[in-house]
């Protein structure tokens, strides 16, 4: 085992840090066009995500057709928003920093995360995370999207890497999990986060489970021990 490779949102810090900051801009951008209270917008939004969740890809069309404000300009707005909000004082989950400090000292490090890129970025930046990767790859850059396998076979081939030779570390069934164990890496899922209800794909489960990433330095060493490494 030469590299291990993390998911970010909910795999390394809970993302609704990220998401409280970032659903005010939105209920702002619409309480400063349409002239109403952002606390109401906001906890109509709060109540609408609570129903459908991250995965959701009308999230804002649900908002402003309940609210009766929907036009396609505001939509762009509130898309804008919410990817070019800056997020202040992100949090690791505990001991995530501790982690990746001492497994970076065996192992090539990588971080590969999803979603718009300047989004991504700025939560990397609000976590601190630049220097503790050894590669960070956010998967827009290459024109692709999870669960896209090529995402997983670009890795391999940046860092001159055989799948047998990876580990890879992410919270979501099939964004993470599936498309990890098709490329033949061994495939880790933390239970963590909004995802971790969601049941797995029963021809392509974890290698592992964790409650959290606390215990995954004991199974890259059982990892690794089994291989006679």
């Amino acid at each position: 085992m030469k590299a291990i490779f993390f998911d970010l949102d909910y795999t390394l810090y809970d993302q609704w840090q990220y998401l409280w900051g970032a659903f005010w801009d939105v209920a702002c951008v619409i309480a400063n066009q349409c002239h109403l209270p952002a606390e109401t917008i906001y906890k109509s939004l709060l109540a609408i995500w609570n129903q459908v969740g991250t995965d959701y890809g009308y999230l804002f069309n649900d908002l402003l057709n309940q609210l009766g404000l929907y036009t396609p300009d505001r939509i762009q707005r509130c898309v804008d928003a919410f990817h070019m909000h800056q997020p202040k004082g992100l949090t690791l989950y505990p001991r995530v920093d501790e982690i990746l400090c001492d497994l970076k000292n065996s192992y090539l490090l990588g971080l590969i995360t999803d979603g718009d890129i300047s989004m991504q970025q700025s939560k990397v930046k609000a976590l601190n995370l630049e220097e503790q990767f050894d590669l960070i790859l956010y998967v827009r850059q290459i024109s692709l999207r999870k669960p896209d396998p090529r995402i997983f076979q670009y890795v391999l081939h940046q860092t001159n890497l055989s799948p047998a030779e990876a580990v890879y570390v992410g919270d979501h069934p099939l964004k993470d999990i599936v498309v990890a164990r098709r490329v033949g890496l061994l495939a880790v899922r933390v239970m963590t986060g909004e995802f971790r209800s969601l049941p797995d794909d029963p021809f392509y489960p974890p290698n592992y489970y964790l409650a959290s990433l606390n215990d995954l330095p004991k199974i890259i060493h059982s990892v690794n021990t089994f291989v006679g490494i």
